[in-house]
C-alpha cells in the first residue's frame, strides 16, 4: 500500500517559525515565547512551518484499519489516542532516500506493507510490549514504520499520540512534568484491558525519547529503554532549536525561553531537563545520536549514556540530522531489535 507524500513538520519546526512570528510583535519575547511553547502543537495551521526536512511516502489511511484505543489521562483532562499492532508478518518493506530539493536537503521515507499480517511462525502470543512516542510537533504516523518493524519481529506495538499532538486532545503540553504521568496512566489502562503483554519497553524520539527517559526513570514496569536524539538540559536545547531552524532570531530570546518556561510550569530551573532522570535510571537504555544535531548533539547524548547506571549501549550515526535521525533504518533496525531481544523479552 502507497500512498501520496505526506507532509509533517518535523520535530519543533513548525512551532519555531510560529513563534518566531509572533514574537516579532511582543513587548518581552522571552516570557511570550514560553508561554507559546505550552500551547498544544495540533491547535496551530500547517502552513506555519518551513518546508519539512522528512517527507512520508505512504497513505495516511494506512493505519486506519488498526485497532484504537482513547485513553483518558490526567489532570489536566486530556484523551490519549492510541493504536495497538500486533505481531505479524506485514512483508514490510522501509526506505529512506536522501534528496535536495530548492536547494534543501530532505529524506523521503517509503512504505510498503501488506494489511492485515500473516501469522508469524512459531509459539503465539507477542514476546513484548513496546510503547512508542513520536516528537515534537508530530504525531504517531510518523513513528508508524518503527511499530510496523517492531511487531514484525514478535512484539506488541503501542503507537501513542502524546497529549496535544495528532488525534489527542489536551490545550496545553508540560515537557514531561505531566506525560510521564500521562504515560504511566496509559500503560495501566492497557494492563487492565488486557493489551499489555510480557515486558514493556519504550521507543521514543527527540521530545518523545526525552519523555521516555523519564518515565522509565519512575517506572518499575518499563524493562528497557531506545532514546533516539534526546535532548539532556532543556537550556542548550532551546538554544540548539534557534540554531537549526531560526538562526536569525537573538539567541537571548531562545535563553529566556528557558528561563520561563520552568517558571510558568512551577518547576525548578532545572525540571525540565532529562540528565537528573537518567542518572538515577535502572533500566536498560539504548541511546543513539545523530552526527548533525544542534538540539541534542552526539557528545551531549553521549554523556548522558555514561550517566546511565544501569545497561547501556550508545551509538552515533553520523549522516543523521536530529529529525532524519529515526529514518535511518538501514543503520539502526538491527541494533534496536537486538536491544529488545536482550532486555525486553
Amino acid at each position: 500500500m502507497l500512498g501520496s507524500i505526506r507532509k509533517f513538520g518535523p520535530p519543533l519546526c513548525r512551532l519555531a517559525a510560529a513563534l518566531s512570528l509572533l514574537a516579532a510583535t511582543a513587548c518581552s519575547p522571552g516570557r511570550y515565547l514560553a508561554g507559546r511553547f505550552l500551547k498544544a502543537p495540533n491547535t496551530y495551521p500547517t502552513w506555519i512551518g518551513p518546508t519539512p526536512r522528512v517527507l512520508f511516502d505512504y497513505d495516511r489511511k494506512l493505519a486506519t484499519g488498526l485497532p484504537t484505543r482513547t485513553i483518558e489521562v490526567g489532570p489536566p483532562a486530556a484523551a490519549l489516542h492510541v493504536i495497538l499492532i500486533e505481531p505479524a508478518n506485514y512483508s514490510l518493506l522501509i526506505d529512506s532516500m536522501d534528496r535536495h530539493h530548492g536547494g534543501k536537503e530532505q529524506t523521503v521515507v517509503s512504505l510498503r506493507v501488506q494489511l492485515p499480517g500473516e501469522p508469524l511462525p512459531g509459539p503465539r502470543g507477542p514476546k513484548g510490549t513496546v510503547v512508542i512516542l513520536h516528537g515534537y510537533g508530530v504525531d504517531s504516523d510518523s513513528m508508524l514504520p518503527w511499530a510496523l518493524t517492531v511487531a514484525e519481529a514478535g512484539y506488541r506495538a503501542v503507537l501513542v499520540d502524546l497529549r496535544g499532538h495528532g488525534q489527542s486532545t489536551g490545550k496545553r503540553i508540560y515537557f514531561g512534568v505531566v506525560e510521564t504521568g500521562d504515560l504511566r496512566e496509559l500503560l495501566a489502562s492497557l494492563v487492565r484491558t488486557g493489551d499489555v503483554a510480557g515486558p514493556v519497553a519504550v521507543m521514543g524520539e527527540s521530545f518523545g525519547a526525552a519523555l521516555a527517559l523519564r518515565w522509565a526513570a519512575d517506572d518499575p514496569r518499563v524493562r528497557a529503554v531506545v532514546a533516539l536524539a534526546p535532548y539532556a538540559e532543556f537550556g542548550p536545547a532551546a538554544v540548539g532549536l534557534r540554531d537549526e531552524y531560526v538562526r536569525w532570531m537573538p539567541t537571548g530570546w531562545a535563553k529566556s525561553v528557558a528561563y520561563w518556561l520552568p517558571r510558568l510550569l512551577a518547576v525548578t530551573p532545572g525540571g525540565l531537563d532529562t540528565t537528573p532522570f537518567v542518572e538515577r535510571s535502572r533500566v536498560a537504555i539504548f541511546f543513539v545520536a545523530a552526527g548533525h544535531d544542534h538540539i541534542a548533539p552526539a557528545p551531549t547524548v553521549a554523556r548522558l549514556a555514561r550517566l546511565a547506571p544501569g545497561p547501556v549501549q550508545y551509538r552515533a550515526v553520523l549522516s543523521a540530522r536530529h529529525e532524519t535521525l529515526p529514518y535511518k533504518f538501514r543503520e539502526l533496525r538491527t541494533a534496536v531489535l537486538e536491544w529488545l531481544d536482550a532486555y525486553c523479552h
